[in-house]
């Protein structure tokens, strides 16, 4: 299934005058990609929003949330 959302596309070396480009996105790419970027983007907003409340200690605060947990 993997190989259907990634294709590899033969290289035909062609002149400028000739040479146009192809569309190769798919549409689970572009969905992926998405959600990707919202995602991405929601980590920042995230990030933000602990730095403006933490302070100085943000850094510690990222540490302390991200140790492994205990038993």
């Amino acid at each position: 299934m993997l190989t259907t959302w990634h294709r590899r596309r033969n290289m035909n070396i062609s002149t400028p005058e000739t040479a146009r480009l192809k569309r190769s996105i798919s549409l689970p790419l572009l969905i992926f990609f998405g959600i990707g970027t919202m995602v991405g983007g929601g980590f920042y907003a995230l990030v933000g929003k602990v730095a403006g409340i933490a302070g100085i200690y943000a850094p510690l605060s990222v540490l302390v949330v991200g140790r492994p947990p205990t038993k």
